[in-house]
């Protein structure tokens, strides 16, 4: 077994928010990373330390858990079509920024096959390096540069929130993403392979972030040709694994 794979295994697993209590879960880290760690929200606007808004009913969770202390220590989701109004806008479409020349592609896709990629959240108890401890995501170009001259990947918990997303997306029929990332984040996820199409200008939305899409399996085929390690830890437990082209 590859030892990221490995390693990740000893230390967390990969949990879908199946059930209310893990959504609840979820939102709760949520609150104590965006409006408490972060201050990216405002505390006043949310009752009962939980953070969620109109799109929760429409995505789907996954939440990350330490196995030694059970503390969920990261959760991404998946916002997905609004079943009762496909044409209901994704949160990225609701900025009024995005090019149309720029995502004709994103046109010709059924809605049913888009997704977006949102609160994506780490723990403070595992962000813990002097760069890390005032991002949500924590992905360093510190971290990066360390893995890269031990010549493998640590366990990093950032990998199974985008483990997540795949596997989500797989299991949703997903086949393109939304997302509004900083711009330093893009930056890092280039460096695992992971390219998005910048599709608008940079807003302020809840900070700077700009606006972008992407095409999944051209994504891990990005990640198979840049970090085959990373690949073989997504596409490790599925059955059978997704083709690259």
């Amino acid at each position: 077994m590859d030892q990221l794979i490995e390693q990740f295994g000893h230390f967390f697993e990969i949990v879908p928010a199946a059930t209310a209590s893990l959504v609840l879960e979820s939102q709760r880290l949520r609150y104590q990373v965006f409006c408490r760690e972060t201050e990216t929200f405002d505390p006043r606007n949310y009752a009962s330390d939980i953070e969620a808004d109109i799109y929760d009913a429409r995505s789907v969770h996954t939440v990350l858990r330490h196995k030694t202390t059970g503390m969920i220590t990261g959760t991404v989701r998946l916002v997905l079509a609004d079943p009762l109004d496909p044409e209901a806008p994704f949160p990225v479409e609701t900025l009024g920024v995005l090019r149309r020349e720029a995502r004709d592609a994103m046109w010709r896709v059924p809605r049913t096959r888009l997704g977006e990629i949102s609160r994506f959240a780490v723990s403070k108890e595992f962000r813990r390096r002097r760069d890390e401890t005032n991002i949500t995501h924590g992905i360093t170009e510190a971290a990066l540069l360390a893995e890269a001259r031990t010549g493998r990947f640590c366990p990093h918990i950032s990998l199974g929130l985008i483990k997540a997303v795949f596997h989500m997306s797989w299991a949703h029929g997903v086949t393109h993403w939304y997302a509004a990332m900083e711009p330093s984040l893009l930056r890092l996820l280039e460096r695992l392979g992971i390219v998005f199409v910048r599709i608008g200008p940079l807003v302020d939305y809840y900070g700077r972030r700009q606006p972008c899409i992407a095409e999944v399996d051209r994504v891990l085929a990005g990640i198979a040709h840049h970090q085959p390690a990373v690949w073989d830890f997504i596409t490790a437990d599925v059955s059978p694994p997704r083709p690259v082209h």
